[in-house]
């Protein structure tokens, strides 16, 4: 799956799964009679695991240099069309999966991190 940040495509996504929340606020809570009552602040909320297998050191920099600022925006696929929304990402996992060298080139990693909706 392809995906833009900051309207630069990056590396195609092994996994790429959006997926939408409420926030609820401060007043959401089970009742004594157990009936939740939310207090719904806003709906739809994109959260989206993307994982990456196989990239080279230097894909992996060019990844996490584009989703590690405050906050960026996010250009994908999702079920209604393309769409860009503002974001920040979080939850990096790295693991190296193959090493030659020390080269850009000469390193193989898997990624995973979740982009969030601001």
């Amino acid at each position: 799956m392809k995906y833009k940040i900051n309207g630069v495509e990056m590396p195609a996504a092994t996994v790429f799964e959006p997926d939408a929340d409420d926030l609820d606020g401060e007043n959401s809570a089970r009742g004594e009679d157990g009936v939740m009552n939310r207090d719904r602040i806003r709906a739809g909320v994109s959260n989206i695991k993307v994982e990456h297998e196989m990239l080279t050191r230097g894909e992996l920099d060019q990844i996490i240099t584009a989703a590690t600022p405050v906050s960026f925006s996010v250009e994908y696929l999702d079920s209604s069309g393309r769409v860009t929304k503002s974001a920040y990402a979080s939850k990096f996992k790295k693991k190296l999966v193959f090493y030659e060298d020390d080269s850009t080139d000469g390193s193989w990693w898997n990624l995973s991190f979740t982009i969030v909706q601001n």
